[in-house]
């Protein structure tokens, strides 16, 4: 799911929880604070990958700028491991 989806699942569950007037033992707290952990550890994972693949994207962009990929060579590369003719 995404990280957003399960904030969403987290905050209306608190919402019933709040509505209801309900109270949070031990248990319902830990079990919420992991609910949670997982979430920052799933954004920060997305936020992550999305810093290196912008690094990877901003280094080829570089060297197609300075001239040091064949970008025809790249593509007929490519063509012949996918058995494109």
């Amino acid at each position: 799911m995404s990280v957003a989806h399960d904030l969403q699942t987290i905050v209306a569950d608190l919402s019933v929880a709040i509505a209801g007037r309900q109270t949070f033992g031990r248990t319902e707290l830990d079990r919420l604070r992991r609910r949670l952990g997982d979430v920052a550890k799933e954004a920060q994972r997305g936020e992550t990958q999305g810093v290196v693949l912008r690094t990877i994207a901003d280094d080829v962009i570089g060297a197609i700028d300075a001239g040091v990929i064949n970008l025809q060579g790249v593509a007929t590369s490519a063509r012949e491991r996918m058995g494109v003719a």
